[in-house]
């Protein structure tokens, strides 16, 4: 990632939210003890589609995709406006139909897992009185901001023992909700949210629910997502550009009792289309996770 000095704040991941958590040294993996993390930049995203999954490899990052035939995942080159502003920036991928539009296609990429077993690799967890301090944030854009045209989804997902391909979609086809196969937490848009970014969380095989109207969407903007889990108190809180969104803090008495995630998870993005006309894609620049080690 190309920055100047003064765009890191802006661009980059954002310092209050990250109090506390050594990102460069957990990246090292030198000592599990320390903590698990993450980081995708997508410099150098690329990999193979193998008819509706495959394997894709950014950096140290392995990833697992779900998509139907007549969608792409790849690496995409971004010109700010004006162009004399900054470098023109290669790290970023872009989810979006390949060639026409049809309802219900649909792009999910997981990290860390294989096409047998999509959720191989999901260490992050929001397990109340065993997870410690948890920290997530993205940076993405969408190119049309409407509703009825398209669903996404970005954060943590998974499920232990799921192994079918399909398992990996996180968004349940044709009815623009979140699936319940799988413990989840993180922002998505559906059908009927309009502008808006909601903060979601379930139990695989509960019910899918949610902070409405945590983050504003504006067409081809970059916006930065994330939230912070305290282990501690049990809290989460979802972060938005780098602003404590505090009235929309999920409550200890929320994470101890259903739909509160209770799996391992793993970092998922997705995107389906609804109106089977307009494409709509979601390019994302960034995404980062750490957690510190399990509480005692």
């Amino acid at each position: 990632m190309n920055l100047y000095f003064d765009e890191l704040d802006a661009r980059y991941l954002s310092a209050p939210l990250w109090s506390g958590i050594d990102l460069d040294n957990l990246l090292r993996g030198v000592d599990a003890r320390r903590g698990v993390a993450m980081f995708d930049d997508f410099v150098g995203f690329g990999g193979v589609l193998s008819t509706n999954t495959g394997q894709y490899f950014s950096g140290r990052n392995r990833w697992v995709s779900y998509q139907t035939a007549s969608m792409l995942m790849t690496n995409v080159a971004l010109t700010p406006t004006p162009a004399t502003v900054s470098p023109t920036s290669l790290g970023a991928i872009v989810l979006a139909p390949a060639s026409g539009v049809v309802d219900n296609d649909q792009n999910t990429l997981a990290w860390g897992a294989n096409e047998l077993t999509p959720y191989g690799t999901f260490p992050f967890a929001v397990i109340p009185g065993i997870s410690n301090d948890l920290v997530f944030e993205c940076r993405i854009a969408v190119n049309t901001i409407a509703n009825d045209i398209g669903d996404l989804f970005i954060g943590l997902a998974g499920a232990a023992g799921i192994q079918v391909a399909a398992s990996v979609v996180p968004i349940t086809a044709t009815a623009d909700t979140l699936a319940t196969t799988l413990s989840l937490l993180g922002f998505h848009k559906l059908s009927g949210d309009g502008d808006k970014l909601d903060l979601a969380y379930e139990r695989a095989s509960g019910t899918v629910a949610t902070k409405a109207d945590v983050g504003t969407l504006v067409a081809d903007t970059y916006i930065k997502a994330g939230f912070r889990y305290n282990g501690v108190e049990q809290t989460l809180t979802p972060w938005i550009n780098g602003v404590e969104i505090t009235a929309s803090k999920v409550a200890k008495s929320v994470t101890g009792a259903t739909p509160w995630a209770n799996d391992y998870m793993a970092p998922v993005m997705a995107s389906m289309q609804v109106d089977g006309t307009t494409a709509m894609k979601m390019t994302v620049d960034w995404i980062a996770c750490a957690q510190l080690p399990p509480l005692k």
